[in-house]
């Protein structure tokens, strides 16, 4: 009886690589791990830590850039705001001087 080694060795090997590729993935994903408290109810020492935690971890930029900055695009939404009302608002006095003005009230039946 002869026996072939070579594929048992390779399956052998195909096995152990994924072994240790699983593994390094999951200790990697261990260090990856993040809070998400949406769900959670803590206590106030709780969110005072969580509180700082995020303090620490936060990175300032020092970079001042104008695509960053909220002020145009508050003044671009308020004139397109402004646009709008002043549209709408136009549009209910052309309604008001076409309508005729009725003397009594609308009344509805159900029946």
């Amino acid at each position: 009886m002869y026996i072939h080694f070579t594929p048992i060795i390779q399956g052998a090997l195909v096995i152990a690589y994924i072994t240790l590729s699983l593994w390094i993935v999951l200790i990697r994903l261990r260090k990856i791990h993040k809070l998400n408290i949406r769900d959670a109810s803590l206590t106030s020492e709780e969110l005072d830590d969580y509180a700082k935690k995020i303090a620490l971890e936060h990175s300032v930029s020092m970079k001042k850039s104008i695509l960053n900055w909220p002020v145009p695009r508050m003044n671009d939404n308020y004139d397109f705001i402004l646009s709008v009302y002043k549209g709408l608002n136009d549009d209910i006095k052309k309604s008001a001087l076409s309508m005729p003005p009725r003397s009594g009230c609308l009344i509805i039946s159900i029946s």
